[in-house]
């Protein structure tokens, strides 16, 4: 079920920037809830917040570095971790990978779902910020990174 989620993940963030590419100019800003929520197409050559958008190939690398630093951890302690630390990391994942296939293949990443007046974003931005957010949570709750028995 875990590989599943990733791959629809991946899906749904490939296919929705795909969609934006094909049907919207740079810089085209359709309003969905008046200047509330728009779809406005973007393309970010930075990371988060556009940071690091001067060194482009330096961002690739970080990018690939980290996420394999990543596969290999959740490879090495996943059979130690509880459910809910695994979806959570694999959320952190699939986002990366979806943000990384846009970087490698095009040069940046395409961003589109703008609110209000936050940083434009994507799926797979929505996959890792939330991924993260349960991993928080769970380790301010307690969670030790165990498996209860629940979990077994």
């Amino acid at each position: 079920m875990k590989y599943i989620m990733c791959s629809v993940i991946l899906l749904i963030d490939q296919m929705s920037k795909y969609q934006i590419r094909a049907h919207m100019s740079y810089g085209e800003s359709i309003p969905l809830i008046g200047d509330v929520i728009r779809v406005t197409y973007i393309k970010n050559t930075g990371g988060a917040f556009g940071l690091l958008s001067e060194n482009a190939p330096m961002l690739k690398v970080i990018t690939i570095v980290l996420l394999a630093a990543l596969i290999v951890v959740y490879g090495v302690i996943r059979k130690r971790l509880g459910k809910f630390e695994q979806y959570s990391l694999l959320m952190i994942l699939s986002g990366g990978v979806g943000n990384l296939i846009d970087r490698l293949i095009s040069g940046f990443v395409t961003d589109f779902i703008d609110v209000w007046k936050w940083p434009v974003f994507n799926i797979a931005d929505i996959s890792i910020t939330v991924g993260c957010f349960l991993l928080l949570v769970h380790v301010i709750r307690g969670g030790n990174g165990r498996k209860t028995e629940y979990e077994r």
